[in-house]
């Protein structure tokens, strides 16, 4: 039997044999009873090597040695093969409504413990495909398999967030349970496209986050998708159908309902010991500086979990006809229609958003130099022998309210100050012009930053901007918009952007509200 240790933050009345049937040992990080765990307060000394399983109870625990942050994300998940974060059963008395989560992550500790649950994926059949000969061996098993599942997972691994900003570096795919091949897009000769269009052909189609990959192979690769209602899916989207108001990456999934456990920790490994090396932001790793030794590890795994999460999630959706009509006839539908209204982009005059950023670079010049000529601000940098900054919300709030005198409006900030914002410059502007002048300044300002030094730079090469629209973003289930630029925050009274969306030759912009 596998020596099991558990490990909380203090001692408390919990009882551990009312959830788990093995033996285990139970530690304490603090030898006293103690509510907020300081460093000062651990005095446990354990060597974690002693034991099979470590199960570390609540979040201090799960931090020191688990060494992962999140334990909602990896609640009741293997750990580098030995520690199983678990939330505190005392939690359950203010939040009840996690306890199907803790019951779930209760019944996987004990699979682990007894043998029945084990990391698939480190004992799955995956695979990196890196010669011509070896892709088109695996794509016509493929093609020709009989397995009954009727249904093929596909995923892409790429350079950029977008098509025209990058490349395709692989494409997995998974024909059943704990089975997955990355590819090289190097070894897709053209006989091998053939075969992937075979494939999608024959096979229903399942992806997570199928906006993104179907964009990339189309553009890239050629490869066109049957887009007929039940051909084509998305895991994504099949759970955000069972619960909007959870995560809906595939890494939380992952953990959540599959026992691959932590796959991609080697990726993570690997990326942040490479932007500390090279000294880059984590933002701007790319994924073509992973050897493919350790891509081919994670990507392959990623389409076997996406075919996991299928044969968990539609059969649920099966089984209820209203959701199922929402994912078939509205969710499925729409995310194809943003996938080519992306796809379509913007049409930016470019030529008139350079002169619109002349314009408004000489209007904010202009409302700053008149700015300093209010009585208020040379007498505020008179007394202070500093320049006034218009950004700094302490220098504002004294103009305002000591030497202008302007009575605050009771609005508050989150730490309890005046608050200075869009709102209360509006009430105030009907007491002195200053409040007035500095909301045109904002402005301008907002609207160059947020726009145009935004969009410019972004074009495309047909001169069009591609961002996102997010269908599945909210749990209120209205639309989202992010990447490039947010395209639904255009001021919708200003002229100046919108007057840079011009349609093409033949078309006219129309709207309705």
């Amino acid at each position: 039997m596998p020596r099991v240790a558990i490990i909380d933050k203090a001692p408390s009345r919990t009882d551990y044999k009312k959830y788990f049937d093995f033996d285990f040992e139970v530690f304490h990080m603090s030898s006293i009873p103690i509510t907020k765990l300081l460093k000062k307060d651990v005095d446990l000394v354990i060597d974690t090597n002693e034991y099979d399983f470590v199960i570390c109870v609540g979040a201090e625990a799960t931090k020191e040695y688990a060494k992962v942050t999140s334990i909602t994300s990896f609640v009741g998940n293997l750990v580098k093969d030995k520690f199983i974060p678990l939330t505190n059963p005392a939690m359950l008395v203010f939040k009840p409504e996690a306890k199907p989560d803790f019951e779930r992550a209760v019944g996987k500790i004990k699979g682990y413990v007894n043998g029945t649950l084990t990391n698939q994926a480190a004992v799955g059949d995956f695979a990196g495909i890196s010669t011509v000969q070896a892709a088109k061996e695996y794509l016509l098993k493929v093609l020709n398999n009989t397995e009954g599942y009727g249904f093929v997972a596909v995923d892409s691994e790429t350079t950029a967030l977008y098509p025209r900003d990058g490349y395709v570096l692989g494409v997995s795919i998974s024909y059943k349970p704990y089975e997955g091949r990355y590819i090289l897009t190097d070894c897709l000769d053209e006989e091998c496209i053939e075969l992937l269009q075979a494939i999608v052909d024959k096979f229903i189609v399942v992806f997570h986050n199928m906006k993104f990959d179907v964009k990339f192979i189309e553009y890239h690769l050629g490869i066109k998708f049957n887009r007929t209602v039940g051909r084509i899916h998305d895991t994504m989207v099949e759970h955000y159908c069972l619960d909007e108001n959870d995560q809906h990456g595939l890494k939380h999934l992952a953990l959540k309902y599959t026992d691959y456990g932590d796959y991609d920790a080697e990726l993570d490994t690997f990326k942040k010991q490479y932007c500390k090396l090279h000294g880059i932001k984590e933002e701007d790793f790319t994924y073509d500086l992973i050897p493919f030794d350790i891509m081919w590890m994670y990507a392959a795994k990623d389409t076997a979990v996406t075919f996991a999460m299928h044969l968990k999630f539609y059969p649920v959706l099966e089984k209820n006809a209203k959701i199922k009509w929402v994912y078939d006839n509205i969710l499925v539908p729409g995310t194809l229609f943003l996938l080519d209204m992306e796809e379509v982009g913007i049409p930016i005059d470019a030529k008139r958003m350079k002169a619109a950023d002349l314009y408004l670079e000489d209007v904010i010049n202009e409302a700053k130099q008149a700015l300093y000529d209010f009585d208020a601000i040379k007498l505020f940098e008179k007394d202070t022998e500093t320049i006034f900054n218009p950004n700094s919300v302490m220098q504002l709030r004294k103009v305002l309210f000591d030497y202008i005198g302007l009575q605050p409006t009771g609005k508050l900030t989150a730490t309890g100050a005046i608050s200075t914002d869009a709102e209360v410059l509006e009430e105030l502007a009907d007491q002195h012009p200053l409040p007035k002048h500095l909301l045109l300044l904002r402005g301008k300002g907002k609207m160059r930053n947020t726009y145009i030094t935004k969009i410019l730079p972004e074009l495309d090469r047909d001169g069009r901007i591609r961002t996102n629209f997010n269908l599945i973003f909210t749990t209120s289930g209205r639309l989202s918009s992010s990447g490039k630029f947010n395209a639904q925050q255009i001021v919708r009274d200003d002229p100046i952007i919108k007057g840079c969306i011009v349609a093409p030759e033949g078309y006219k912009i129309v709207s309705q509200d």
